[in-house]
């Protein structure tokens, strides 16, 4: 072989090896990247859950002047009634609910019309939490990211950076039912006795 073919092989060759090396970390960075943007995404979006609710609360506190935790068990009861009007009746009437709660049905029915949004808008952050979980799940599972030829695959790299399920901020009620697998229909309304 003359020292030319040589010379011409050999450039070959570099220049291949330094292609696959450039998609190899073009590849990486990707993934990377793209995990990265996920997961910043979900902790944005559990920190919109958690300031929600507590716009919540303090909506409540502010302009009807309770405590509280009389704004939290509001937000439980008008919460199942907000649930009973989509999917059947967990209530026979607002009338139930404000007795519940020790207060007049006016008033009740004021604090409901002032927080209805509101839980709607909790409601759908945590909706977004878990969808923006599953989609993370779903992209560091993909066998596209996980394969191992010529040991490439960024498989354990990424699942070490899945995060927990994003835990549903629910009453104690829902969160016995969803252990027990039993729910009665009945259970929503805290005790405030």
């Amino acid at each position: 072989m003359s020292k030319m073919k040589k010379i011409i092989i050999g450039i070959s060759v570099a220049v291949i090896a330094l292609i696959w090396v450039i998609c190899i970390n073009v590849y990486t960075t990707n993934c990377e990247q793209t995990e990265l943007d996920m997961a910043t995404l979900l902790e944005g979006q559990e920190k919109v859950v958690q300031t929600t609710m507590d716009n919540m609360i303090n909506t409540i506190v502010n302009t009807f002047k309770v405590n509280k935790k009389f704004a939290k068990d509001f937000i439980a009861v008008a919460e199942a009634q907000s649930s009973g009007r989509k999917g059947g009746s967990l209530f026979k009437s607002s009338t139930e609910a404000a007795n519940k709660l020790g207060i007049p049905e006016t008033t009740y029915l004021k604090m409901m019309n002032t927080v209805q949004g509101e839980l709607d808008e909790f409601k759908s952050a945590q909706d977004l939490a878990t969808s923006q979980w599953v989609a993370h799940k779903q992209w560091v599972m993909s066998p596209w990211h996980n394969n191992h030829m010529l040991h490439l695959g960024m498989g354990p790299r990424l699942k070490s950076k899945l995060r927990k399920q994003p835990e549903m901020i629910t009453s104690q009620a829902v969160k016995d039912a969803s252990k027990t697998k039993t729910y009665d229909g009945t259970n929503l309304i805290p005790d405030t006795e």
